[in-house]
């Protein structure tokens, strides 16, 4: 088992306080966005082995010195490399407007972009790595995001809502993006929308100034469920037009413990909460709105499912064994999570212990209290806000209560191959 030290990264929509409250740490007074906990090279974790003169290396290294051992032959052989990484995300204010490439688009773009000459950290690079990024996310607090169109009909009828409380030039662009949605083939109704509002022209900037002007002067407005994360959105990135493109997304609040996941082509943003966020290894994002990287307007397009989709709730299963486990639509990833409670009296050791569900490598992340992971190995005490990484070699592990305190965690790995 090695110890983790793990990279937080200060993108700037990132809270300055969630994520050291929950792992218990001193906020840097830096937004504090993602903690990633992994092994992709662009910010691997500092694995050490806890002995004395014992090495402090990346995960990725650790991990290609011994991907037999540290992966499992089978994870080694199918992907060669660890394929999920772990984060804590805390949006302090929304993130992009997005979407993942599928496996075969980011290959390809990935090889493209590299014949071209793209610098690896190229600010205008649109794929960082060669593979896709399928997700999932797990609410810690309350966490809202948009996930996928919803059906145009129904969007229209929303901007239906709108067009009266405008004045008349921004009632006229709303007339035109309904006209645009009540097209009957519904995939070119959202391409076409998603064009029109992408394409540069100023009216449907003029329309989001309008929009949130009629929502402030309209209680009514202002009430209405799919328009109530408008003026939020718009005041961190005022007159965007991506606060246009919200609307045609399903609005999603999650409660705490509730999860969501998200495939290829879902056009998707996070935008607040704190949540423990599970992909595939990669860092591939193609951007349409509210932020200030690069935008790609045509590639978005060209990788995007014109589709409509629900609201794609995760519900865990819970297994014989006590353990509760997420299990997306992925192979690279499942998430585990884990409570266990306090333990007062030694002779009870052991009636709360629930097994760390292991398909190869084991990434785990105590958020409360403590947990003692135990292998063959050996154990270590995880306290709020340690992380372990556990190789394959040294299946099985157990999640042990702690004779001092209850303990919550959560547990990665990758789903049992065919």
């Amino acid at each position: 088992m090695y110890r983790l030290t793990n990279t937080i990264r200060d993108y700037a929509w990132g809270s300055t306080g969630a994520i050291a409250g929950l792992l218990g740490t001193t906020p840097s007074g830096k937004p504090e966005a993602e903690m990633w906990l992994g092994a992709h090279p662009s910010a691997p974790s500092r694995a050490s082995d806890g002995l004395e003169g014992g090495e402090d290396i990346g995960l990725d290294r650790l991990i290609a010195a011994d991907p037999q051992g540290l992966l499992g032959p089978e994870v080694a052989e199918t992907y060669g490399r660890l394929p999920f990484l772990m984060k804590v995300l805390a949006a302090g204010k929304p993130l992009s407007i997005q979407v993942h490439p599928s496996a075969e688009q980011a290959a390809a773009g990935y090889a493209a972009e590299n014949a071209a000459g793209l610098a690896a950290d190229a600010p205008h690079r649109n794929y960082r790595d060669g593979s896709h990024k399928p997700e999932m996310i797990y609410a810690l607090t309350d966490f809202a995001a948009l996930s996928g169109f919803r059906s145009p009909a129904a969007t229209a009828g929303l901007f239906g809502t709108l067009r009266p409380a405008l004045d008349a030039d921004a009632a006229e662009t709303c007339g035109k993006i309904i006209s645009l949605l009540s097209n009957p083939d519904e995939a070119e109704a959202l391409r076409s929308t998603c064009e029109y509002l992408l394409g540069g022209t100023p009216e449907p900037v003029r329309l989001v100034a309008a929009t949130l002007a009629a929502i402030e002067a309209d209680p009514a407005l202002a009430e209405h469920p799919a328009l109530a994360e408008l003026p939020r959105i718009n005041e961190h990135y005022p007159n965007d037009i991506g606060v246009l493109v919200s609307l045609l997304l399903n609005l999603v609040v999650l409660e705490p413990g509730q999860a969501i996941y998200l495939g290829a082509g879902n056009v998707h943003a996070y935008l607040r909460g704190l949540g423990v966020e599970v992909m595939a290894n990669s860092d591939n994002v193609l951007r349409g709105g509210l932020t200030p990287k690069h935008i790609d307007v045509p590639e978005l397009l060209r990788v995007s499912r014109f589709e409509v989709l629900g609201v794609p709730h995760l519900e865990p299963v819970q297994t014989m064994y006590g353990q509760q486990v997420f299990t997306p639509p992925f192979a690279e990833f499942q998430l585990q999570h884990i409570e266990l409670p306090a333990v007062s009296d030694s002779a009870d050791m052991g009636g709360g212990d629930v097994p760390v569900a292991a398909n190869g490598p084991v990434i785990v992340l105590c958020v409360e209290g403590e947990v003692l992971i135990d292998t063959p190995r050996g154990d270590e005490l995880l306290r709020r806000g340690d992380s372990l990484f556990i190789g394959a070699n040294e299946a099985p592990a157990m999640a042990r209560c702690s004779a001092n305190t209850a303990g919550r965690a959560f547990a990665v790995t990758p789903q049992p191959l065919q």
